[in-house]
């Protein structure tokens, strides 16, 4: 029994308090200090200093490496020293311990990797990691974090299983992060290892030149990305992937105006506005392009596969529904996934006065089924999320790129540089909602989306790209308004407060529409009445011989005049003052909560002016007409209306004493209304 691997799987129960580490300070970690050793560990972090991917020493070093039957690498301090991994353990979705030591159990240590080979590394002096890691930011204190929790995965372990043995390895590509696994493809062709050892399970893509599979039975695991790899460098083997997944999903495309593929976000990531914006981006673009063909990206199933993502289905139904209420359709024809018919597929052709649309779900595809679809699109409207790799990393696609964390905007400007008429969103119109770890929520207006696609696809006809449209005869496309996404994350957090959303309420617009036929047929029966009567006046002129007409049918008065007078500004902001007036801090908080109030007024205000100048019959009623019109009144002169009245008039007001008036007018109001109570 080794006495140094007891001593180090000690230390690895607790390892922040051995080494004297702080999760939150990545400076409590230790930088390898590659220059004064001679191994493969310090060869691989100096080239990944250097940004030298293509070192040939590097590259014929790890060939031999990952060739052989063991997996072996010389002491990352001990030089001299030869150590194999004998046990793997995969902790996350992407990253795993492997255990190395020497034949005379003397020398332990771990290799932790996760976006890249020996990421970090373990041994009984401490946890060492790239020097060029040692930055500030969530994401690398999030992955330290990770590999300091070894704690969680060893203590089941016994000193046996660390113990030098014959124990071979192969190479495993079965992660579920896409990006990752490309990656280690990729490396994978450049160090040439097609005769190696592949674990023979489920995997994103599988390529033809993987013929030496073998079993996953008790055997080392490892990854062969070395290092981070930059997918737009020249000799990424993107093409290869690309006719692979052609040669076995080949096929025209159909005769459509416009193929788009539609990237959003749906794992860990929520475009707000997506409901709503998708439908109006593609009703705009149905005004120039009357067939148009629509793939929407979901989860990826491993290659071979065909799997349902409850999720990505409901959404893709929901979507569907919104675009037939926001398109008006005529018709629409909808096919299923059907497990028993490989050729089914979740489908939705929606007619419109315009021509149709054909919307179709790539949700749990494999890769080569969506390569082979993305093929025929013309653009790509895409998140930067993982859903980017096909239209963006693959195909270079001309479209719209819009990010949902700030952290990937360097990423998002690098791409706008490298692929032609790719645009992207301007920071003034997007704002995070929530944001946990790799979970958030964005606002994005759909205007700025569409304007931002009609851009692109303006220029891509001046090149011949887009049927129907050239350089002669260039698309010419309007621009939408686009609103302040301040007051779109106002509005949102309304709803969510109030739990009121009109937006595509499918049910509340039948009944809205129910409503107004009915008024429309009581006011057509009073016009006819009043035709019959002019009539029967020009026909009968003396009084004596003039025929009883039955009288017009009365409309019934709409109730309505409260709610009205509840929806007014004074209203609101009288309820908010003595909302917040019953505590010291409500009494701090309203100046907020005023400002909100009103912000949000003058949002609804807007918003309702445009759709009436849009559609004049929305234009309200006066109080008057309507049956509780006194009890509107009683609301109008009551204390609540009164104080918001007050507030408004002192903020008119500011700088002439506005405020000192408000107090004492507010104590005015406040004696009047309890002497009325008496």
């Amino acid at each position: 029994m080794s006495r140094e691997i007891e001593k180090f799987l000690e230390i690895l129960k607790d390892p922040q308090k051995h080494f004297g580490i702080n999760v939150h300070d990545l400076s409590t970690c230790k930088a390898y200090e590659y220059e004064k050793y001679d191994c493969e560990i310090a060869l691989l972090h100096k080239c990944h200093f250097e940004n030298d991917p293509d070192n040939e020493k590097l590259l014929s070093t790890f060939k031999d490496v990952f060739s052989k039957d063991y997996l072996e690498l010389r002491h990352p301090f001990h030089n001299d020293v030869v150590t194999r991994a004998v046990l793997s353990i995969e902790a996350y979705p992407t990253q795993s311990f492997v255990f190395f030591i020497d034949e005379n159990n003397q020398y332990p240590w771990i290799l932790y990797h996760m976006e890249s080979f020996v990421l970090f590394f373990i041994t009984p002096k401490n946890i060492f990691t790239r020097k060029n890691f040692l930055r500030g930011g969530w994401y690398p204190i999030s992955l330290f974090n990770n590999a300091l929790n070894i704690n969680k995965f060893i203590a089941q372990l016994k000193t046996k299983d660390l113990e030098f043995k014959d124990k071979k390895f192969g190479i495993n590509f079965n992660i579920d992060r896409p990006c990752h696994t490309f990656c280690d493809f990729n490396w994978f062709n450049k160090l040439h290892l097609q005769n190696c050892k592949v674990i023979n399970s489920p995997m994103f893509f599988k390529t033809n030149t993987m013929t030496n599979f073998i079993d996953d039975d008790d055997i080392v695991k490892i990854r062969p990305g070395l290092i981070d790899y930059d997918f737009h460098t020249k000799n990424n083997f993107i093409q290869e992937y690309i006719d692979e997944a052609l040669e076995a999903h080949g096929g025209g495309g159909g005769e459509y105006n416009l193929t788009l593929w539609l990237g959003i976000p749906g794992e860990r990531r929520i475009w707000l506005e997506q409901w709503e914006g998708i439908p109006q981006i593609l009703k705009n673009l149905n005004l120039y392009f009357s067939n148009i063909k629509v793939y929407i990206d979901g989860m990826t199933s491993y290659d071979g596969e065909r799997t349902e993502f409850k999720a990505n289905v409901e959404n893709f139904w929901k979507i569907v529904e919104n675009i037939e209420i926001t398109l008006k359709a005529t018709h629409t024809k909808c096919s299923t996934f059907d497990p028993n018919d490989k050729n089914s597929a979740n489908k939705a052709l929606i007619t419109t006065k315009n021509g149709q649309i054909d919307i179709e779900s790539l949700s749990g595809y494999d890769y080569k089924a969506k390569i082979a679809r993305c093929n025929l699109c013309d653009i790509a409207i895409c998140e930067l999320g993982t859903t980017n790799l096909v239209p963006f990393v693959f195909f270079r696609k001309a479209g719209v790129a819009f990010y949902c964390y700030s952290n990937q905007i360097p990423y998002m400007k690098s791409l706008a540089q490298k692929i032609s008429h790719l645009k992207t969103i301007n920071f003034a119109y997007y704002k995070l909602n929530k944001h946990i770890g790799f979970e958030c929520n964005y606002h994005i207006s759909y205007q700025h989306l569409y304007n931002l696609a009609a851009e692109c696809l303006e220029e891509l006809s001046l090149e011949n790209k887009i049927k129907g449209f050239s350089r002669e005869n260039p698309l010419k496309m309007h621009r939408l308004s686009v609103p302040s996404v301040e007051l779109i994350n106002k509005a949102y957090e309304l709803e969510q407060k109030t739990g009121v959303v009109l937006k595509n309420n499918k049910e509340e617009k039948k009944i809205l529409q129910k409503i107004k036929a009915q008024e429309k047929l009581l006011r057509t029966q009073n016009l006819l009445l009043k035709i019959e009567q002019k009539q029967a006046k020009s026909n009968n002129p003396s009084p004596q011989a003039q025929i009883p007409l039955q009288k017009p049918i009365p409309l019934q008065k709409p109730k309505g005049a409260v709610e009205r007078v509840h929806r007014h500004l004074a209203y609101k902001l009288g309820i908010a003052i003595i909302v917040c007036s019953k505590s010291l801090l409500g009494y701090a908080r309203m100046p907020f909560v005023l400002y909100h109030i009103k912000a949000q007024h003058k949002f609804e205000q807007e918003k309702f002016q445009k759709a009436l100048l849009k559609n004049p019959a929305l234009k309200l009623l006066p109080l008057e007409s309507y049956a509780d019109y006194e009890n509107a009144l009683k609301e109008q002169r009551c204390y609540t209306y009164k104080l918001g009245l007050a507030m408004m008039e002192a903020h008119r007001n500011l700088f002439k004493g506005g405020l000192v008036w408000f107090y004492f007018e507010s104590k005015r109001l406040k004696r009047e209304f309890e002497k009325e109570k008496q």
